[in-house]
């Protein structure tokens, strides 16, 4: 008899337990990822230790990545360790950053069970929410800024649990949720249209979500074949059609050129000389949208 085809293995993956996993637990939403049976046990190494494990027995494959998707992950990490010594962000208020953003995407968040997809470490619902809403987070990173202490919240308010997966496969039953958020993800995963695909199955229909992304000008695409955080890099009408292609449809959205707030002198600017350039040929494209 061949046990492992009877018995699958036990998969697990990390969870940074936040403010109201227990709540989470008990809604019965949570699933295997990619949403094939119920997700019931969750293991905490010792009360101090911020990440629980959530197993579960299955035989779905293990996700395979490339390698750019790999080295994006990286520089990603590498990222939001140093962020704040950039002299373009070492000021920046998160909470009037985020509210900026949301009222780009269509004006003020809503309630209900909200998923935001690769929220990384400063999630906008770990700064913008209304007090009604049920928040959780996705990110395949979510482990390094548990560990390393990189997650930022407004005072106020508590951390959302953050589970640690990429958005290819969801953890959560069909239609579990009212919305969704995306900003500034989706030229960063391995598989766009699977990433559609699946918050469109998590999503009520009627439900919403709510992207950006920066596109570029046709003709430089070509020419960013060096850019290893991104693995995408579309205009803004290919991104809209591939939103369009997934299901969902456009309430609301919004073009505008890409700014850095870079210093004055010359110096400043060869200095930060890869920003101004996305100023010159780069945007930011925001939708919220609906599901079909």
């Amino acid at each position: 008899m061949n046990l492992a085809a009877t018995h699958p293995p036990t998969s697990s993956f990390p969870v940074f337990a936040g403010s109201n996993l227990n709540a989470w637990q008990q809604t019965g939403l949570l699933a295997i990822p990619g949403g094939k049976g119920p997700l019931e046990h969750f293991r905490q190494d010792s009360l101090a230790d911020p990440i629980v494990y959530a197993e579960f027995t299955s035989d779905l494959p293990q996700p395979r990545f490339g390698k750019r998707w790999r080295k994006a992950q990286a520089a990603e990490a590498q990222f939001w360790r140093t962020w704040r010594q950039n002299t373009l962000y070492k000021h920046i208020s998160l909470e009037a950053f985020w509210q900026e953003v949301v009222e780009k995407t269509g004006g003020a968040l809503p309630t209900g069970k909200v998923l935001d997809v690769g929220c990384g470490p400063v999630s906008v619902l770990n700064f913008c929410r209304p007090e009604d809403m049920q928040p959780f987070g996705v990110d395949p990173l979510a482990e390094v800024y548990a560990r390393e202490n990189l997650i930022e919240c407004s005072e106020g308010l508590s951390p959302m649990p953050i589970a640690g997966l990429s958005a290819e496969k969801l953890p959560f039953v069909d239609g579990a949720l009212d919305h969704v958020i995306c900003f500034n993800v989706l030229d960063h995963v391995s598989d766009a249209p699977a990433v559609l695909s699946e918050i469109r199955r998590v999503l009520k229909p009627g439900g919403s979500l709510r992207v950006y992304v920066h596109t570029f000008t046709s003709w430089i695409k070509r020419f960013l074949f060096f850019d290893t955080p991104h693995t995408y890099h579309w205009d803004h009408e290919e991104f809209k059609h591939l939103l369009g292609d997934a299901g969902f449809q456009v309430d609301h959205e919004l073009k505008e050129p890409k700014t850095f707030d870079l210093p004055e002198s010359l110096l400043g600017k060869l200095t930060h000389f890869p920003y101004w350039v996305a100023t010159k040929v780069a945007y930011t494209s925001y939708f919220r949208l609906r599901r079909d």
